[in-house]
């Protein structure tokens, strides 16, 4: 099984050998996408470090980025943290149910 990323002009995209798991992931990416596009340096920053660490605790972020925690959970909101994380969290889900 091969699946290869395409990028286009700043667009990420996926093409599998199952046109259909390609079309579904390739509209959350999209999705995904926009919702990234409009992300603040500051919520980019807590992003990256949720992305590299998922199971991070917000002090512990808090921490890293030299802010309280209640600033890591107005940045988590303004992040779409939890809608980004359930986007990846679908593509691994959809992948290993096509893998079995």
């Amino acid at each position: 099984m091969v699946i290869t990323t395409r990028a286009t002009i700043g667009k990420l995209g996926v093409q599998s050998p199952w046109p259909h798991f390609d079309e579904e992931i390739n509209l959350y990416l999209k999705l995904a996408g926009n919702l990234m596009d409009k992300l603040s340096v500051s919520s980019a920053e807590l992003m990256e470090i949720v992305l590299r660490s998922p199971n991070v605790n917000q002090i512990a972020i808090g921490k890293q980025l030299g802010i309280k925690q209640n600033s890591v959970s107005g940045r988590w909101s303004r992040s779409y943290a939890q809608d980004l994380l359930d986007v990846e969290q679908m593509f691994r889900k959809k992948l290993t149910m096509l893998t079995r």
